[in-house]
């Protein structure tokens, strides 16, 4: 079965970074080219990033307990498949 594959633990929040276990697994910026640690953008961006593994397991949940429409269903599952490949 696929798993994922990416830093495993509680990814956490930090300013406009993301660490999991201690460590920076993610930054957001809402420019390359400016450091944007107070900009709001940026905070947000990192903040839909840091819930993606929360996200994941609730679309899992969603599909293996048969809790969505077909259409909810077959986007749900190409997602967790395109994230898992």
């Amino acid at each position: 079965s696929k798993e994922f594959k990416g830093t495993k633990g509680q990814w956490e929040l930090i300013g406009n970074e993301i660490h999991c276990n201690n460590l920076l697994v993610g930054y957001a910026t809402n420019s390359f080219f400016k450091n944007s640690t107070n900009d709001t953008e940026a905070k947000s961006n990192a903040l839909l990033m840091s819930k993606a593994p929360e996200m994941l397991e609730a679309l899992q949940f969603f599909v293996n307990n048969n809790m969505l429409s077909v259409i909810g269903e077959e986007v749900a599952e190409r997602l967790i498949n395109e994230i898992l490949e």
